[in-house]
């Protein structure tokens, strides 16, 4: 009786909270309504060939993210990258050796419209992967490599998310009558 009183008092929490969160304009990512992760204008962009190895993980998770389907057919937007990256040694023995490093990986990113050629949107992002420094030198370079990968997944996602909030932004400005829908 008391657990079955606790889940209804539960259940009309959650049914409360998600009508408060709707009446103030709260929309999940990935609404179907194409305003989040899921966002039909994703699809339209093509990102260009980013420089080193790192860059090629980035590019290629980007286009599994921003368009699962494969590549745009008609891209209208073009999506350009810097990327660069540090390391810092954080954790040391009573030796001064370093024991732990923190990988940076920091990218600068401007998408543009490609027909006119403006840009629509240039931000920075940058992540942290941590890994160990071990007394094997190869152990330490694969566990580096493993770092500059997941920095590598965390940063598209990331982007993406970043892009699916402009275009997000952009359709509820125009749906206001703020600013044409490009």
């Amino acid at each position: 009786m008391w657990c079955s009183e606790r889940t209804r008092i539960a259940a009309a929490l959650v049914v409360l909270i998600a009508t408060l969160l709707s009446g103030c304009g709260f929309r999940p990512m990935n609404s179907p309504q194409g305003s989040g992760a899921g966002h039909p204008e994703l699809a339209a962009i093509s990102v260009t060939p980013i420089a080193d190895r790192v860059g090629q993980l980035l590019h290629n998770r980007l286009l599994d993210l921003l368009n699962p389907r494969g590549r745009p057919v008609s891209p209208r937007y073009g999506l350009n990258i810097q990327l660069s990256e540090s390391i810092e040694q954080i954790g040391f023995r009573k030796t001064e050796l370093a024991t732990r490093a923190n990988l940076r990986l920091y990218a600068v990113y401007t998408l543009y419209d490609l027909t006119s050629r403006q840009t629509l949107v240039s931000n920075k992002q940058s992540v942290v992967s941590s890994y160990n420094i071990l007394q094997a030198d190869y152990a330490t370079l694969v566990a580096e490599e493993d770092a500059r990968s997941t920095a590598a997944r965390e940063l598209a996602d990331e982007i993406r998310v970043a892009l699916a909030v402009y275009f997000a932004a952009r359709d509820d400005e125009a749906r206001q009558g703020k600013t044409p829908p490009s």
